[in-house]
């Protein structure tokens, strides 16, 4: 009786055992851990209740690791969006390295992540959340950030903005002034803001509106002719803006004192800011000179042997002529071209500059010259020793004979180089005229 219950006990025991061993081998399909989706994974690891696989996949962890970086930033709603769109394996690849690199990476999905031409047609479908008030700015913001950094009006500008009365300088080295024996002659740069000048001009500094001669122009340079002779005068200059139809101008610019240059005559002769002056308007006694002066004599030599050590032959040609050699030549051209030639290139007795003891003419007095390699030389440099060319090219009008290469008249260094520098001829430059009375 025990034996057969001890047998019956062990067979059931096998059969128990045979069972088990059915159930290791033979496990149900479905209990088999599937690979989930993304959504399902999500929705997984959202879940606070449900516990996950020991093992995962890649793609598992890309996700799960995007998922719990959106709880963070209480993004749910974000994550479930982008997580329902039908992504590729190569897709999502991109996605996770960029939820590694942004806070937000699906904010600006189509901006910040550059997707290349194979993928694109898995992002195609892809809708943008709207942007949450902590996602950093897109790039089209730049442009307000570009136009918040203008200067503000407190800020210093490049442009001053022009204030009725306000002061405007009109520097001293802008302003130019070249005075004659009866004029003033003004220029300067333009002004910032101005529309126009007014300047005034009087011999009272004090500017009375009875003794004020005024100007305006809109130029930047004015001449006030027909003054007194061997006067001083005041000059001031504003500069103005048209508002309202009205002109509304600065304030004054400091006052100038413009002297005229002095002309006087000693003993018959005409002097001109002290320099000697013999033309067909002024003429010398015929009495007057009895050489070339000592000063004249001392630059010709010095003239003439810088211009030796340079390869430059000089030699004078003509000096000092007195009154009656001057009227023996003049005869002459009369006698072979009649005086109105005669007129243009040798003066009438008493109106030669010869005659001062301050003129030469250099070589010769052929036409020619002009092509000579001392003549170049000679109109380059005279100046340096107080010479000027006295009857320089296109002039003839103005001086009354014509173009004389040869001819130079000495004034002094400090006048020549005035004089040559403003391109101007002895009349132009003090306001004379060289005009025969008769």
């Amino acid at each position: 009786m025990k034996k057969n219950a001890l047998i019956l006990l062990l067979s059931s025991l096998l059969l128990t055992m045979t069972a088990c061993s059915g159930l290791n081998t033979q496990q149900p399909e479905d209990s088999i851990p599937q690979r989930t989706s993304s959504a399902q994974s999500e929705n997984t690891l959202i879940s606070t209740e449900t516990t996950l696989p020991e093992r995962t996949s890649p793609e598992q962890s890309s996700v799960s690791s995007s998922a719990s970086s959106h709880e963070e930033s209480k993004a749910t709603s974000t994550v479930s969006t982008a997580s329902d769109t039908n992504i590729s394996d190569a897709g999502t690849s991109d996605v996770s390295t960029a939820s590694s690199e942004n806070e937000l990476p699906f904010n600006n999905l189509n901006s910040d992540i550059v997707v290349s031409s194979e993928n694109t047609s898995a992002v195609s479908n892809v809708s943008t959340p709207e942007k949450s008030s902590s996602a950093p700015e897109t790039p089209s913001s730049a442009p307000e950030q570009e136009e918040s950094s203008e200067v503000s009006p407190t800020e210093e500008s490049s442009e001053i903005p022009y204030i009725p009365g306000e002061y405007t300088d009109i520097y001293d080295s802008f302003l130019n002034i070249h005075t004659t024996i009866s004029s003033i002659n003004l220029s300067w740069q333009p002004q910032m803001n101005a529309e126009g000048y007014l300047i005034q001009c009087s011999e009272d500094i004090s500017f009375p509106e009875d003794n004020t001669i005024i100007q305006q122009t809109a130029d930047c340079s004015t001449t006030f002719e027909g003054l007194k002779q061997n006067s001083t005068y005041f000059i001031r200059v504003c500069t103005y803006q048209i508002l309202n139809g009205q002109k509304v101008c600065s304030d004054w610019y400091q006052t100038i004192k413009a002297p005229l240059k002095t002309i006087e005559v000693i003993d018959g002769i005409t002097y001109v800011d002290g320099i000697m002056i013999a033309n067909k308007t002024y003429a010398l006694p015929a009495n007057y000179g009895d050489g070339l002066t000592d000063e004249t004599y001392q630059a010709y030599t010095a003239m003439v042997s810088a211009a030796y050590y340079q390869g430059i032959y000089l030699w004078m040609e003509s000096g000092f002529r007195s009154y009656d050699t001057q009227a023996y030549t003049y005869q002459s051209f009369v006698d072979d071209r009649g005086q109105e030639l005669a007129d243009l290139c040798s003066a009438r007795p008493g109106h030669s500059e010869h005659q001062t003891g301050m003129a030469i003419d250099v070589n010769t007095t052929s036409d020619a010259f002009a092509y000579t390699d001392e003549a170049v030389w000679l109109a380059a440099h005279c100046a340096e020793y107080g010479f000027i060319i006295r009857y320089p090219y296109g002039k003839e009008e103005i001086t009354g004979y014509k173009y004389e290469p040869w001819h130079v008249r000495y004034v002094g260094i400090d006048k020549a180089a005035a004089i040559t520098a403003s391109g101007l001829t002895l009349e132009e430059y003090y306001g004379i005229t060289s005009v025969y009375a008769n």
